[in-house]
């Protein structure tokens, strides 16, 4: 922890070394904390408004109507309104945030509730589909069904391959699984890889599920060669907060040194995001697929006077060259399909060898 002169402020780290969270020191308390009765619906409803207006900076890019929505809703909030009915209503309110950070966590009525917004499909591009009559798609689980030397590792969260001359490595989160495999499974892959003189690396990201920016980091290191600033963040609720970089030293040994490919997909959200833009500020990178969720902030939870709590984006976060992806997800530099198994076409197979073999044009 870091006093700063005169203590008009402290700052501290939290799990992670390389961002510091600032607290800047106020007056006195605001007189909402004084000895006011704040546990009735109107005064929950109220709160749980004036957390979202005063700490979330996302409602340009998600395309909300906050103020509107607000004026909508309060309007049916009433002092008899049951935990059922304040529940429903505070989970209307947050529906409107197609946010895959936002939630409500409750106790109604003795049981257990969260909600989160359902994230909204976005459609495909033309362009994406007639490009992959020609070069193919790709399908989530289809490495299964073209390496005959696949490693599963975590209940398959971390596998890993070959496809004749092309390795293959599938995170699928970037949490504990990932964290453990740094060294060990990830040292056995590269050993894989030399052995079988691989020469490009596909790392598939599709559905990753996200995780911590540390494990991101980590892993982003066995595959860097130079010192490189994989992202940088600040607090998204004040301008006066610095964008704090986010340093990537070299790991040894090396994952692998060749040509490399990320595929994505939609579901490939919060950390697995922060990982992809570890890896896409490296120069022998290649970005495939298409866009991420675009759900890349950590997670700020507050509680309302009533015990509940609410979960909130905060942070805006920037890649090595300044660009923003909230609300839009990482675009790749080829869109292509990409399919579940559950909806693949027939030739699902033959589709990612044709899209195996269109790599080698990059």
């Amino acid at each position: 922890m870091g006093l700063h002169p005169g203590g008009a402020a402290f700052s501290i780290s939290i799990g992670d070394e390389t961002y510091r969270y600032r607290f800047d020191r106020i007056g006195a308390l605001p007189a909402a904390c004084g000895t006011e009765d704040r546990s009735g619906p109107e005064a929950i409803f109220e709160t749980a408004v004036a957390i979202f207006t005063e700490h979330y900076p996302f409602f340009r890019e998600r395309d909300v109507a906050w103020s509107e929505t607000v004026e909508f809703l309060s309007s049916q909030v009433s002092p008899d309104l049951s935990e059922e009915g304040l529940f429903a209503l505070l989970s209307r309110l947050l529906s409107q945030i197609d946010d895959g950070h936002i939630g409500l966590s409750a106790m109604v009525e003795g049981r257990e509730r969260w909600f989160s917004p359902p994230f909204k499909l976005r459609q495909v591009s033309p362009e994406a589909i007639e490009r992959s009559e020609q070069v193919g798609y790709w399908t989530t689980g289809i490495a299964s069904e073209l390496s005959d030397n696949l490693v599963r590792v975590s209940n398959g969260q971390i596998q890993y391959g070959t496809i004749e001359d092309t390795a293959y490595l599938y995170i699928g989160s970037t949490g504990r699984s990932l964290r453990r495999a740094v060294n060990g499974p990830l040292d056995e892959a590269r050993a894989l890889f030399r052995r079988e003189g691989s020469k490009r690396l596909i790392i598939d990201l599709t559905d990753n599920t996200g995780g911590t920016d540390e494990t991101a980091r980590r892993f982003v290191a066995r595959f860097a060669r130079s010192p490189v600033v994989a992202y940088s963040k600040r607090a998204g609720d004040t301008v006066n907060d610095p964008l704090q970089a986010a340093w990537i030293e070299p790991a040894d040994p090396p994952i692998f040194e060749g040509p490399v490919t990320v595929i994505t997909n939609q579901e490939t959200i919060s950390a697995g995001e922060i990982l992809l833009m570890g890896l896409r500020s490296l120069p022998n990178i290649d970005h495939i697929g298409m866009a991420t969720r675009g759900s890349l902030s950590d997670i700020l939870t507050k509680r309302l006077p009533n015990g509940w709590s609410l979960d909130l984006a905060n942070e805006i976060y920037l890649d090595h060259e300044g660009r923003f992806y909230e609300g839009i997800g990482i675009p790749p530099d080829v869109e292509i399909p990409i399919y579940s198994k559950q909806n693949a076409p027939d030739d699902a197979k033959e589709a990612a060898k044709r899209l195996i073999d269109y790599l080698d044009s990059f």
